[in-house]
């Protein structure tokens, strides 16, 4: 649901006050990081409203960013990034809406840029690979269900696409792009914190993943494809790869 109430946004614009305090004194706000982790953990599923839901996800990296701050020791926080993840993982298999997704996507990468390395097992990390190309290859599907839309048949002339249902498709697919993008950040992250364990995500992006983007001849895939090249290269570097992959 899309719910615009006078309560809701009063909701929504104290999560966005909290969200300054969190990023402008993390050291006075980590005081109070309990209460508010159980408050903005039990937002970010808050189903009547998204903006509720992007900005209380969008808050727990800040935390962490506090914790951090303290010197809190690398067990508690990696709990505390496990937590955050595993609720935000959560919210995600549930959500419909495109802005929000890219937002959860965006803050798990963001925990674990702030969580380090070690935070997740081979095998969560293998799976964490699959679920960021799975994003990606359902939302090209979206995209391609899309494109399909407007030469369909239609019974009622009333329900033919118009100049205003095609710019709202192409803001969608839009968006479905920037998702991707999101995607290939997420993965970078993993490239970046768990470097010994993403060869199976390293090998299917270059076998299967970025060879189709750059026959796709779609700009936006291009730009997909080099983000995911730019971490490698930042992230694995040359010693990763034999001379002749590189």
């Amino acid at each position: 649901m899309g719910v615009v109430t006078d309560e809701i946004e009063e909701k929504d614009v104290a999560l966005q006050m909290l969200s300054v305090f969190i990023d402008e004194v993390p050291d006075k706000i980590f005081d109070h990081v309990e209460q508010l982790s159980t408050l903005l953990l039990s937002l970010t599923t808050y189903t009547a409203n998204d903006s509720i839901r992007q900005n209380s996800c969008t808050a727990l990296p800040g935390l962490m960013k506090a914790a951090k701050g303290r010197n809190l020791p690398a067990e508690q926080l990696h709990a505390m990034a496990k937590t955050f993840n595993a609720n935000i993982y959560k919210a995600m298999q549930a959500e419909y809406d495109t802005d929000t997704l890219i937002v959860q996507v965006q803050s798990f990468k963001d925990v674990i840029d702030a969580a380090g390395p070690g935070l997740m097992t081979a095998e969560e990390v293998t799976h964490l690979g699959e679920k960021s190309i799975d994003i990606v290859n359902k939302s090209l599907e979206r995209i391609a269900s899309n494109l399909a839309m407007p030469n369909e048949e239609v019974e009622d002339e009333d329900d033919a696409f118009d100049a205003d249902d095609m710019a709202l498709l192409k803001e969608e697919n839009s968006n479905e792009f920037d998702l991707q993008i999101a995607a290939a950040e997420l993965m970078g992250a993993l490239f970046k914190t768990h470097r010994e364990s993403v060869a199976g995500l390293v090998a299917r992006l270059r076998n299967e993943i970025i060879p189709a983007c750059f026959s796709s001849g779609e700009q936006k895939r291009f730009k997909f494809s080099l983000f995911i090249l730019d971490d490698m290269i930042e992230h694995l570097g040359p010693s990763y790869f034999s001379p002749e992959d590189f």
